[in-house]
């Protein structure tokens, strides 16, 4: 598989070429020692980083958040717009991780 990496303000981001269900984004994540961006640092980020948010156009990603109310959907953010989304968590879309830190997990 094919991983593409960024670097904005010092962060690296790891960005697989193929698309993902959110099941498998977590896995592919966690095995390389790596997260999904949460929904509010997917927010933070688009709002307030202009590199980050043309980095991420016309692309659908997986956030690290499950959809609470309704186990079978999770949260994905938009990169045209900066809005955050629920879908089922069966669908295909695009993952940027970055490295995870340890006993640190945001999930809102």
């Amino acid at each position: 598989m094919k991983l593409s990496h960024i670097t904005i303000d010092g962060i690296g981001y790891f960005e697989p070429e193929d698309k993902m269900t959110y099941d498998e984004a977590i896995k592919w994540a966690k095995i390389r020692g790596l997260r999904l961006l949460t929904r509010g640092e997917w927010c933070d980020l688009y709002d307030f980083k202009e590199e980050f948010r043309n980095s991420c156009l016309s692309k659908v990603y997986w956030t690290a958040s499950e959809y609470f109310d309704y186990r079978r959907f999770a949260w994905y953010f938009y990169g045209d717009n900066g809005n955050i989304y629920y879908h089922n968590r069966n669908d295909l879309h695009t993952v940027r991780a970055v490295l995870a830190e340890p006993d640190f997990h945001h999930n809102y």
